[in-house]
C-alpha cells in the first residue's frame, strides 16, 4: 500500500497522480478501462489547505462548495445539486433522487441523524473511539446476485471514523474506489469540511485529515482532457469555519435559502444585496454561499450579478479558483454547452 503524506491536499494529490501515471496497471471497469494501483492512504496535516490547485482544468469551486451544503442538509434530490453539476446524471443516473447520496446516508437514511449523534457523543466523552458514521448499506449496495450493480449511484465513500486527540478532531474517511481526477479533489473538499465544521461544534481545533482507498484509478477516457498542471501560485485559506453548533443552526438555513431560490428562480441583484448586506450570516460563510450564485447568475449570463457575488467573497484563495476555473472552463463554456458540461 502507498502511503502519500502532506500538509496540503494539493501537495499530495499531485504527489499520487505523478506516482500513478508512473506505477499503475491497467484493468478494466464499468465504465472503461482504468489506470490503478490499489490501496494508498492519504494523510493531510493542515486539512483547512483542501483545495487541489494542480488539476488542469481546475475543479470546479461552485460545485465542491453547493456538494458540501447539500450534504450538510441531508438531502438526495437531483434538480438541486444538477445545477451546479449539469453531467452529474452520467455518472450518477438521470434520476430524480440520488440512490447513494452522503448527506441522506448520513443524517436520514439510517433512520437517525449520525453527523448529529457523533456531536452528541463526542461532546461529554471526547475520549470515544466509538464514532463511526456509516454511509454504506450492504441491503442496497451490495451488487446482485447476478453481480449486476444496484444503482448507477453506489457510495464510493463507505464510512468516517471521528476521534479527538490532544484536543482536536481527527477524521479517517474510507473509500473502496476513488477516480483520483474527478473524484479525490472533491472527497478532500466534502470531509474536511465536514471535519472542520463539527471541529466547531464540538469546540476544539481541526487535527489531521487522513483518507483510504481500496483503488485509486483514473480513467483512460479522461487523459486528454484532465492533466497536472506544475505549479500555480495562491495564497493560503484564512477563514475559519470554528462556529458553535448554536450559531451554525442559525445561519446555515439561511444559506440553503439563498442557495435554493436560485436554483429554482435564478439569480438577482436583490438576492446579492441581501448576501451582502445581512449581518445574520458571517463572512466566512457568505464566501462559500457567493461562488455557487456566482455560477448561477454566469449560467443566466446575468454577468453583472455575477460579478457582485464575486465581490462579496472576500476569501482570496477561494476566488482565485474560481477565477482560474472561470478562464479554463466557464466561459469556454458560454452561452450554451454551459448546461451540458459544468466541471
Amino acid at each position: 500500500m502507498k502511503i502519500f503524506e502532506s500538509s496540503s491536499a494539493t501537495n499530495i494529490w499531485r504527489e499520487a497522480a505523478d506516482y500513478l501515471f508512473q506505477n499503475h496497471q491497467i484493468r478494466d471497469s464499468r465504465i472503461g478501462m482504468t489506470l490503478d494501483i490499489g490501496k494508498c492512504l492519504f494523510l493531510i496535516s493542515n486539512p483547512r489547505e483542501r483545495w487541489v490547485l494542480h488539476r488542469l482544468p481546475m475543479i470546479s469551486p461552485a460545485f465542491a462548495i453547493a456538494e458540501v451544503f447539500w450534504i450538510l442538509s441531508g438531502r438526495n434530490d437531483a434538480k438541486f445539486i444538477n445545477t451546479w453539476n449539469p453531467i452529474l446524471k452520467k455518472f450518477a443516473g438521470n434520476t430524480e433522487l440520488y440512490h447513494g447520496a452522503y448527506g441522506h446516508r448520513l443524517r436520514v437514511h439510517m433512520g437517525f441523524d449520525q453527523i448529529e449523534r457523533a456531536y452528541e457523543s463526542l461532546l461529554p466523552n471526547p475520549l470515544s473511539r466509538q464514532v463511526v458514521m456509516q454511509i454504506w448499506d450492504s441491503k442496497l449496495d451490495l451488487p446482485q446476485a447476478n453481480g449486476h450493480p444496484n444503482s448507477e449511484d453506489i457510495p464510493c465513500n463507505i464510512v468516517s471514523m471521528l476521534k479527538i486527540n490532544n484536543g482536536c478532531l481527527e477524521w479517517s474517511q474510507i473509500m473502496r474506489s476513488n477516480d483520483i481526477f474527478r473524484g479525490t479533489p472533491y472527497n478532500f473538499i466534502q470531509f474536511s469540511l465536514l471535519q472542520e465544521i463539527i471541529a466547531g461544534w464540538l469546540n476544539v481545533e481541526m487535527g489531521s485529515f487522513v483518507l483510504f482507498v481500496d483503488s485509486l484509478h483514473a480513467y483512460q477516457n479522461d487523459l486528454n482532457a484532465m492533466k497536472i498542471q506544475e505549479s500555480r501560485l495562491c495564497s493560503t485559506n484564512r477563514d475559519n469555519l470554528l462556529f458553535s453548533k448554536s450559531e451554525f443552526d442559525q445561519f446555515f438555513p439561511l444559506c440553503m435559502e439563498m442557495l435554493d431560490e436560485a436554483s429554482v428562480t435564478g439569480t438577482s441583484i436583490n438576492l446579492a444585496n441581501r448576501l451582502k448586506t445581512t449581518d445574520e450570516i458571517p463572512q466566512e460563510y457568505k464566501n462559500l454561499v457567493a461562488i455557487p450564485l456566482a455560477y448561477i447568475a454566469l449560467k443566466e449570463q446575468n454577468f453583472l450579478v455575477q460579478n457582485e457575488f464575486e465581490d462579496i467573497c472576500s476569501n482570496e484563495q477561494i476566488k482565485y479558483i474560481w477565477m482560474t476555473w472561470l478562464e479554463e472552463v466557464g466561459k469556454k463554456k458560454i452561452p450554451n454547452t454551459l448546461n451540458k458540461e459544468g466541471v
